[in-house]
């Protein structure tokens, strides 16, 4: 028997997850009762999705539940309708949900299928206008200088480059579901500031993604969480740490943003020296330091970055300064 869809209400709310939680009251469900089977009907009770819908800029963590005794769930994200064999079988409660509709059905051998349960759930990100649309031979063209000063016992000498870099996207292709398009370099980026690393770049649900591999996704600025992993466009991290995005203004000798995002990194390290038939010591005498802070603009996506470095040691020191910025780009929101 075909079951009959109804929504359930929908109850948003603007707090912190626990507080959503706690402050969501159950929905009503007329056709369930305390039993296994709605009453007198031999019909599977209506699956209950907890929370019963959503609006939060955090992302939610959504179970599906049923009171008839091993009735199986299926359910869709995709605002389809579910059924026992369309959908995907609820096994476990379901996470990193983006915006949708999750609907429901129960079902068990010898009952009628339930009447199909319905949550909305709206996941506003936590920074916004960065769900940019891109399509191929969209550009950003980035221009940046260089200078690094030596002093040593011997003299000093300082240094300086400079010059533009360009990333096109390509035609686009599908990566583990996901709209990608490959990345064209043209021009000269700096060392401390070289995108080429990725080979693809793509933007879905907020997040700014890069794959290496063109198997693998990478967050390059997550603006769905304001939390990043991984480094950004410039300066991919390695070790994977966690930095939170903040607002910030960008100003370089080319560009100027008061309304961007940073990302920044910094380290710095002691000296050591070595000791004939001791070995190496800390000196005190010796230091290494570095900063980088990487700027995303809303509607635009990665603008800037500026970097420092310096080193400091018995008779020599050098220090190293990067700034660059966006020249040219496909999106008018510049």
């Amino acid at each position: 028997m075909k079951p009959e869809s109804r929504i359930q209400p929908v109850f948003i709310s603007l707090g912190m997850m626990l507080i959503i939680l706690s402050g969501c009251q159950p929905s009503i469900n007329t056709n369930s009762s305390s039993g296994a089977t709605a009453s007198g009907s031999g019909q599977v009770t209506e699956p209950q999705i907890s929370p019963p819908g959503l609006t939060t800029n955090v992302l939610a963590i959504v179970k599906i539940t049923d009171a008839t005794s091993h009735a199986s769930i299926r359910y869709t994200t995709d605002g389809s309708t579910p059924s026992e064999t369309a959908g995907i079988l609820y096994t476990a409660p379901i996470t990193n949900i983006a915006s949708c509709t999750i609907r429901a059905i129960a079902y068990s051998q010898g009952l009628t299928d339930s009447l199909i349960a319905s949550a909305s759930f709206t996941i506003n990100p936590a920074i916004a206008d960065f769900n940019i649309a891109l399509s191929q031979g969209d550009f950003w063209e980035y221009e940046w200088s260089n200078s690094t000063s030596v002093f040593a016992e011997g003299g000093s000498s300082y240094t300086k480059a400079g010059g533009t870099g360009t990333v096109t996207l390509g035609s686009p292709v599908t990566i583990q579901g996901i709209q990608a398009f490959p990345l064209i370099f043209s021009g000269t980026f700096p060392s401390q500031a070289n995108p080429t690393n990725w080979k693809y770049i793509a933007i879905n649900n907020s997040r700014i993604f890069g794959s290496q591999d063109g198997a693998t996704w990478q967050d390059i600025f997550n603006a769905a969480t304001g939390a990043n992993s991984g480094g950004g466009f410039f300066w991919p991290d390695p070790t994977n740490q966690i930095t939170v995005a903040k607002s910030a203004s960008i100003q370089t000798p080319f560009y100027t943003n008061s309304h961007a995002y940073l990302l920044a990194g910094a380290s710095s390290t002691g000296g050591s020296v070595y000791v004939p038939d001791y070995g190496w010591v800390p000196s005190g005498q010796t230091s290494t330091s570095l900063s980088h802070s990487e700027y995303f603009a809303p509607g635009i996506g990665p603008v800037g970055l500026t970097y420092f470095s310096s080193y400091s040691g018995y008779e020599f020191s050098s220090s190293t300064t990067l700034n660059m910025g966006l020249r040219a780009s496909s999106f008018a929101s510049q």
